[in-house]
């Protein structure tokens, strides 16, 4: 299965405005499935800082790289999860999203991915 197939049926979970992945290193969208509205450039490129940025501190308190990160805001979550070959997994959720049954199918996915 391509990637767009993959992260397709994501696309319809209860509170889920989009998934994509992006690459960690460049913040570069490689595969998407988006609802109208959701700026699929601006988030893989603020998922992959954020990324970076945890992955820099975690080892810096000598502490495993994080499974997953979350970052939540009024209007909503950012879910990630790192995938193999330097991707990222990445979810935007509506304040009404189901996250922690999310963040699971995110994981599971992550793994199919690379």
């Amino acid at each position: 299965m391509n990637l767009q197939g993959m992260l397709e049926p994501l696309r319809n979970a209860r509170g889920l405005r989009g998934v994509l992945l992006a690459s960690r290193e460049d913040g570069l969208v490689v595969s998407s499935a988006l609802h109208p509205g959701v700026n699929g450039a601006a988030v893989a490129a603020l998922s992959a800082s954020l990324s970076r940025r945890i992955v820099s501190l975690t080892r810096a308190l000598g502490q495993a790289d994080p499974p997953s990160f979350e970052l939540t805001g009024t209007e909503g979550t950012l879910l990630a999860v790192p995938a193999q070959g330097n991707l990222l997994l990445v979810a935007v959720a509506s304040r009404d999203a189901d996250r922690e049954s999310l963040q699971r199918e995110l994981i599971d996915l992550a793994g199919e991915v690379g």
